[in-house]
């Protein structure tokens, strides 16, 4: 597995898929190799026999560190004698032909269409656009987490692509409501923001429609920027005083604040399968997100939307929904739907599969 900073998951959902998948097959006799950067490794406990962790070096910069990364990591796995090398996201994708190379199969996931993404200039959407060509041509199989994303690269490159989605854990039992506390929230009264601190996601929208709506309640902003420490600035210069941001939140505090959020809002430009919007929905919580494809084939009927980018129709749906009472059958409804279909063992079936039909 490489194409992730590490695990256990701290930086992106590509974490949290890698953790899970490798739990669950792990289960099943699969062995895997997890490959991550030096310097995001963490202490780890004890790890079960079928999983080892490499945490290999790389430069801290923002067009060389995942390639140098993930070329080292190939290496280093090729000389472990594995059987599959699978790559996470477009980056890494861009060494595809090594693999074959080395007469290994090769898988790549998709887990976006990360030249979307404004924080990079032409020089990195052109690298990411060579490595979506790249998997196109090399990978044994090519596995993307939206239907959106599927039908793109079908009709772009006239190849079989894969589905399989991220998943999310069932929830049974909502944590103390005092977890709050020490974020000087109160349950029931606030609106939830989850995710990285990047344009593409959108908190910008977020907090101009909060201002403009002047609401008594709370706006929650979860997450750490990743190269955009001046776009962090930015939104914490336009945010009124009831907007708080928290960083990063891991755990029992996490969930807590999906449990008793008000609303949950995701007003991104740009998503592949959100982990945030899922873990949102596993709570039954009630959700908004932009009308994006790959926000519009989770939430369906069981949540809301707007324009993508239009904050004047986000603040009138916000006003809106922040009075509705979801009653807890409506809840459980949202739960067991996203149970049914983003299972992690359900999903972790598709994956070996997948990894059968290269290795049988």
């Amino acid at each position: 597995m490489i194409g992730s900073r590490g695990i256990p998951a701290q930086y992106s959902g590509v974490e949290r898929v890698i953790e899970e998948v490798c739990k669950r097959l792990g289960d099943k006799g699969y062995e895997f190799s997890v490959y991550g950067w030096r310097q995001y490794a963490r202490a780890q406990g004890s790890l079960p026999s079928s999983l080892k962790l490499f945490y290999l070096p790389t430069l801290s910069f923002r067009y060389l560190g995942t390639p140098v990364n993930t070329l080292l990591s190939i290496f280093h796995a090729q000389m472990q004698g594995v059987d599959i090398i699978h790559l996470h996201s477009l980056s890494p994708a861009f060494f595809s032909f090594l693999p074959r190379l080395f007469g290994k199969k090769c898988v790549v996931t998709i887990h976006a269409l990360d030249w979307k993404r404004k924080k990079w200039g032409w020089i990195g959407k052109l690298l990411l656009r060579l490595g979506e060509l790249s998997a196109m041509i090399f990978a044994h199989q090519v596995v993307v987490v939206s239907h959106s994303i599927k039908n793109y690269y079908e009709k772009s490159y006239r190849r079989k692509i894969i589905f399989i989605p991220n998943g999310v854990s069932s929830k049974e039992k909502a944590p103390p409501s005092d977890a709050l506390d020490k974020f000087g929230l109160t349950p029931g009264a606030y609106l939830l923001f989850v995710g990285r601190i990047v344009p593409e996601k959108g908190p910008h929208y977020l907090i101009t429609a909060f201002k403009e709506a002047g609401l008594e309640t709370d706006l929650a902003i979860v997450g750490k920027p990743s190269f955009t420490h001046s776009y962090l600035r930015y939104l914490r210069k336009i945010s009124p005083p009831r907007v708080k941001f928290l960083g990063e939140v891991r755990g029992e505090s996490l969930h807590a604040l999906y449990a008793y959020a008000s609303l949950f809002v995701l007003p991104s430009d740009v998503e592949g399968c959100p982990l945030s919007l899922l873990e949102a929905l596993s709570w039954g919580t009630p959700v908004l997100t932009s009308d994006i494809p790959e926000c519009r084939e989770i939430v369906r009927e069981i949540g809301h939307t707007f324009p993508g980018g239009d904050r004047k129709e986000l603040r009138k749906k916000i006003e809106v929904l922040i009075k509705k009472n979801t009653g807890e059958g409506e809840k459980k409804k949202i739960r067991e739907e996203i149970r049914q279909r983003y299972s992690w063992d359900k999903l972790s079936r598709e994956w070996e599969k997948v990894y059968q039909s290269l290795i049988s």
